[in-house]
């Protein structure tokens, strides 16, 4: 007896209630007492993020008391709600997929139940969910004796219960493998199949009630709605459309559904790509008893081989009861494979490969793209592009496109690259028709390199950079990568050059200037580039270094101290001084340029050491105290870079 909560009998999970895809049969003999909540008679189920997840349920519907099955992904009721507080006997059959409800005998609310249960981790549980998680609410309350389970099917149409206890052949079973016939307490969780499973009984009490020893009130049969589904033709080609006529009996008018089911006869793999509904379902009206709906079978553009269906008539949902079943429908395979007629197998880079496909389909324009291998899209003129495929004849498709691939000649000595070439329908990113072998590139390439490269250029000297090896002949570019050098240590920090033949050599020169301080060794990378002086790097010099070979220059005047009018004579020197002109300006102290007779000029250097110039005071007529001022030596211009600066000199007081 299960009286109260948290009861149930049941059993160590195992193979013997893994019915994978084959037939089976729950059956036992209830006594309810209430259905206020559902009432489980029959659990396979388990724990997964601490709640309860279904994988096969038989029980009392909660709202009607009506037999249930829920089966992952399928659910239906009996049509007849199960007495209480009289013996009924429920049972679940699958035949051949087929899964039907029996109260009392009379089978209803078949269905298409084609679940996979292969799983062996779960408990099987009588009244109530497993003893992992049992609800409280939802367990089985009253009366249950002789549950046997099969994997087999052991009732295939309306049957009178039998009215003695259930054995392992009784009935014409076969395969038992769980028999428990409570005949007395000691027995009542003992399993009487060929198995002796052990039987946990949680809470469950033996009662002397049995279904043997009290009248027995047969169900009433409910009225029962079938179909016939009559295909147009059971025999078909790939392009086909058949018309099913489906004529019913006691069917309501409204909704109806199908689905397309295949048989074992088919040795490909129905998928909704074989239908032009891209469907293996959908829903028609029947009015009158009548009704009809068409099914397109796809011309498609793969060799799969025959394959073969029935249409499945149902009624609630694509789920829902099967009220009647087609004959079988041969689907003939008329397409071809695409092929490959012409692929070439390997390309020199910067050359064109026509490819050849035959067998595509239906004429028309269709599509390649690029596979990468171990190649990258830079590696191609185009990724992708369009055909057109003509010549099919006698309604077969076997036309003929071709499309050209060009490789890029680039400039990295790689090696050898792959790839392959898709062909598919409707657009580029449509369906792949067809795959070609894998392709090869040949690397006819030499990897760019500098020949001369100077490890070191001493500043106002020349250096002569040389690379080879650079492609397409044509003007290149430099450009000078500062490491701790800066641009103003260069005459220049970018410019072109030009090679004549491909992978040719090509020179170019940087020149450091003299910048008169003495800052040790810099360094800079010189890098190659196309387009223009902002381009695509191709090539990257070794770090060359910048020797510092200037000197400081000083400058000092004599006297320090001059009248007014009077001049001082201003001396730069330094020991490795170029040769040249220099320029000179006052950078006043308290002085203004009205002090001097001249503020600026120039001087020339000629012994590689040194030069001189003077530079005078004027007499503005005013009386003033001592002024101060200092000279710097600058370069190419009056205002161009100071490179020395004299000490504070005076303008002497006037002032008597």
């Amino acid at each position: 007896m299960f009286s109260g909560s948290q009861r149930a009998l049941s059993v160590t999970p195992s193979a013997n209630f893994a019915y994978g895809l084959g037939d089976f049969t729950v059956e036992m003999w209830v006594r309810p007492t209430d259905y206020n909540s559902w009432r489980l008679l029959w659990a396979q189920t388990g724990a997964y993020n601490s709640r309860a997840y279904w994988y096969f349920l038989f029980y009392l519907d909660r709202f009607s008391g009506q037999l249930a099955i829920q089966m992952n992904p399928f659910y239906t009721l009996h049509p007849t709600a199960v007495a209480l507080n009289v013996w009924s006997h429920v049972a679940v059959v699958r035949r051949s997929n087929i899964v039907t409800l029996y109260v009392n005998g009379v089978g209803a609310s078949s269905f298409f139940g084609n679940s996979n249960l292969t799983d062996q981790t779960v408990r099987p549980t009588i009244g109530n969910y497993s003893i992992l998680y049992q609800a409280s609410g939802q367990d089985y309350q009253g009366y249950l004796t002789n549950v046997r389970v099969a994997k087999s099917a052991i009732y295939s149409a309306n049957f009178t219960p039998s009215r003695t206890p259930f054995t392992r052949t009784s009935q014409g079973a076969t395969n038992v493998q769980l028999l428990l016939n409570h005949r007395t307490s000691g027995t009542l969780a003992t399993d009487s199949s060929a198995n002796n499973l052990s039987v946990l009984n949680t809470n469950v009490a033996f009662s002397t009630l049995s279904p043997y020893t009290e009248p027995f009130v047969s169900t009433t049969p409910p009225v029962l709605v079938s179909a016939t589904v009559t295909p147009s033709s059971t025999a078909v080609t790939e392009g086909t459309t058949i018309t099913f006529s489906v004529a019913s009996t006691n069917a309501a008018n409204g909704t109806y559904y199908y689905t397309i089911e295949e048989t074992s006869g088919g040795v490909g793999t129905l998928t909704t790509a074989d239908f032009s509904s891209g469907a293996l379902s959908g829903s028609f009206t029947i009015t009158g008893n009548s009704g009809s709906f068409p099914l397109t079978v796809t011309r498609d553009l793969t060799t799969e081989g025959d394959e073969s269906f029935s249409v499945y008539v149902r009624s609630t949902s694509i789920t829902g009861p099967v009220l009647g079943v087609s004959p079988i429908i041969d689907i003939t395979d008329s397409s071809i494979n695409p092929v490959f007629t012409v692929e070439p197998g390997s390309i020199n880079e910067g050359d064109t490969e026509t490819f050849t496909v035959a067998n595509v389909g239906p004429d028309g324009t269709y599509f390649f793209t690029v596979l990468n291998g171990t190649s990258a899209d830079a590696d191609f003129s185009a990724v992708s592009g369009s055909f057109v495929v003509s010549g099919s004849t006698g309604g077969i498709d076997n036309g003929t496109g071709s499309f050209d691939i060009t490789t890029v000649a680039d400039r990295a000595t790689e090696g050898s690259q792959t790839f392959q070439v898709q062909v598919r329908s409707g657009s580029v990113s449509g369906t792949v028709v067809v795959t070609s072998a894998v392709q090869t590139i040949n690397d006819t390439s030499l990897t760019p390199a500098f020949t001369i490269t100077p490890a070191s250029i001493n500043e106002g000297s020349l250096g002569s950079f040389t690379v080879n090896n650079l492609g397409n002949a044509g003007t290149y570019f430099w450009t000078v990568l500062n490491g701790t050098t800066v641009n103003t240590d260069f005459s220049a920090v970018s410019g072109s050059f030009v090679t004549s033949t491909p992978n040719g050599n090509g020179t170019f020169t940087v020149t450091p200037v003299i910048d008169y301080t003495t800052e040790g060794a810099q360094t800079f990378q010189v890098q190659i580039r196309t387009g223009n002086i902002s381009g695509t790097v191709i090539l990257t010099s070794a770090s060359v270094t910048v020797n510092d070979t200037s000197t400081t220059v000083t400058a000092s005047g004599s006297p320090t101290t001059i009248g007014e009018p009077g001049f001082t004579t201003i001396t730069a020197s330094a020991t490795a001084f170029p040769n040249g002109i220099y320029y000179w300006t006052i950078l006043n102290g308290t002085t203004t340029n009205a002090d001097f007779t001249a503020t600026s000029g120039s001087f020339p250097v000629s012994n590689g050491t040194s030069g001189s110039f003077t530079v005078t005071s004027a007499i503005d007529g005013a009386v003033e105290a001592a002024e101060t001022f200092q000279v710097q030596i600058r370069i190419d211009s009056p205002v161009g870079t100071v490179i020395a600066t004299t000490g504070t000199l005076t303008i002497a007081s006037n002032v008597s």
